[in-house]
């Protein structure tokens, strides 16, 4: 959908392993619009970067990745997800519901994408992802 004239508002409801992307046109209801994993972020410390076929027992285990590294890709990778489809006129207006650390990454990241930065209408500091969308609308504003 391109946005036009209309007011398309998208709320990512995110945390370090999982993003919710819903919509809202025009003041609509929200509508889930994407969702988007990232699996190594829950994985067990030592099962991050295992070598395939596994370590042998020759070889000493050392994961080169931790959480908060994985954290930071999918930060990244969401935010260049958005970048895109804002350069697609996907939205005009942008609601992040994360976690503060998480919420910490994606502004971090945002700092390198002024333009989606400048789209962003709120913030809150919570992780809603496994909430009801009526939970996660209530902490939104009444118009979006």
């Amino acid at each position: 959908m391109s946005v036009g004239t209309k007011t398309c508002a998208w709320v990512v409801v995110a945390n370090g392993a999982l993003a919710k992307v819903f919509q809202s046109v025009d003041g609509s209801p929200l509508e889930l619009v994407e969702e988007h994993e990232h699996p190594q972020s829950r994985m067990c410390q030592r099962d991050l970067h295992i070598p395939p076929g596994g370590y042998t027992e020759a070889e000493p285990i050392h994961p080169t990745g931790t959480h908060e590294e994985e954290e930071i890709l999918f930060a990244k990778q969401l935010v260049k997800h958005l970048d895109a489809c804002h350069v697609k006129k996907k939205f005009n207006k942008l609601y992040l519901i994360a976690g503060p650390k998480l919420l910490g990454y994606l502004r971090q990241e945002m700092r390198h994408h002024t333009m989606l930065q400048k789209t962003i209408s709120g913030e809150v500091h919570r992780d809603l992802t496994h909430q009801l969308l009526k939970e996660i609308r209530e902490h939104l504003p009444p118009t979006l």
